[in-house]
C-alpha cells in the first residue's frame, strides 16, 4: 500500500508575530510541520505498521510531498525522522501558492506516483482555508472522506470515523481514495504522539547526509514548551477561578439590607 502524505510548513504558533506595514512580517520567523499534516503522517505510519513489533506491512510506503522554498527541506527532512520512507519537495515560493495551484501540482505528483491512499491534514494553522482535499478529490474524481478521527483498512476500504456536530459519522469509502484528518486522529493514545527518530527515519535521514539528533533535540524543545504553556493556563484558570470566588458577595456574612430590616 503506498500513501502519499502533502505537508506544508508553517510559522510557528508560538512565536510572536511582528507586523510591519499593516502585514505579518515573517522575516526571521521559525517554520515547522503543519499540525494536521504531522497527524496524517502519524495516521499513515498506524496503518502501515503492526504496532505490537514495529513492523511494516510487506511493500507499504509512505511518500511526503510538500511545496515551498528550498528552506522548507528542513521540515522535509522531519517528516523522514516521523518514518516517512521518501520525499518528493517541489520548489516555489510561499507567496505564489494558493489552493489551485497546490491541487494542480499534486495532481501531477498522483499520476506518477499512483498512490492508494491521499491522507492529509484538514487544514494548515496558517490559512485555516480547508480547501485542497476537497478540490482535489474532484479533480480526481476520487472518493473522499474529510474530518477523519479514525481509520480501519479493510480490504481495498477504507471505515472513516468523520466527526459531526451529533458525534462521528462512518463512512466506507473505496481505495484510491482522499481522506483529510482531523485531532481526534490521534486520540487512540491518552495524547498525541510526538514525533520521535525512528529506526527506519533515522536510517533514511543519516543515508540522505542529514543529522537526526538537531531534529530530536528541537522537536523536544517543542513539546516541553507545549506542556509549558498548558500548564500555564492551567495555573491562570485556577488564579481566576479564586479571584472571582474572592469578588463573589458572601451573603452569609453579608445579608441582604431587607434580611437586616426583617
Amino acid at each position: 500500500m503506498k500513501i502519499l502524505v502533502p505537508v506544508k510548513r508553517v510559522p510557528d504558533p508560538t512565536q510572536k508575530a511582528k507586523i510591519k506595514d499593516g502585514h505579518i512580517d515573517l522575516t526571521g520567523a521559525s517554520w515547522i510541520v503543519n499540525t494536521f499534516d504531522e497527524y496524517a503522517i502519524e495516521a499513515a505510519l498506524r496503518l502501515v505498521e503492526n504496532g505490537a513489533d514495529g513492523t511494516r506491512q510487506p511493500g507499504a510506503e509512505i511518500v511526503v510531498v510538500s511545496l515551498g522554498p528550498a528552506d522548507a527541506a528542513k521540515e522535509i527532512r522531519t517528516c523522514l525522522a516521523m518514518g516517512a520512507d521518501r520525499a518528493i519537495h517541489i520548489e516555489a515560493s510561499d507567496a505564489d501558492l494558493d489552493s489551485l495551484i497546490v491541487v494542480s501540482a499534486l495532481q501531477a505528483v498522483i499520476a506518477a506516483e499512483k498512490p492508494d491512499l491521499v491522507l492529509m491534514g484538514k487544514q494548515a494553522v496558517d490559512g485555516d482555508a480547508n480547501q485542497v482535499a476537497q478540490m482535489l478529490a474532484g479533480k480526481l474524481g476520487w472518493a473522499q472522506a474529510t474530518f477523519a478521527a479514525t481509520i480501519e483498512l479493510a480490504d481495498k476500504t477504507l471505515l472513516v470515523g468523520r466527526e459531526v456536530d451529533g458525534g462521528v459519522e462512518y463512512k466506507r469509502v473505496p481505495l484510491p481514495s482522499i481522506v483529510s484528518v482531523d485531532l481526534r486522529i490521534v486520540a487512540s493514545h491518552s495524547h498525541a504522539r510526538h514525533p520521535r527518530l525512528s529506526r527506519r527515519g533515522r536510517a533514511t535521514a543519516v543515508a540522505q547526509g542529514h543529522h537526526g539528533g538537531e531534529e530530536e533535540a528541537a522537536r523536544r524543545r517543542q513539546a516541553r514548551r507545549l506542556r509549558a504553556r498548558c500548564q500555564a493556563d492551567d495555573q491562570g484558570a485556577v488564579r481566576h477561578a479564586a479571584a472571582s470566588a474572592r469578588r463573589r458577595p458572601d451573603r452569609r456574612r453579608h445579608p441582604h439590607p431587607r434580611e437586616e430590616a426583617r
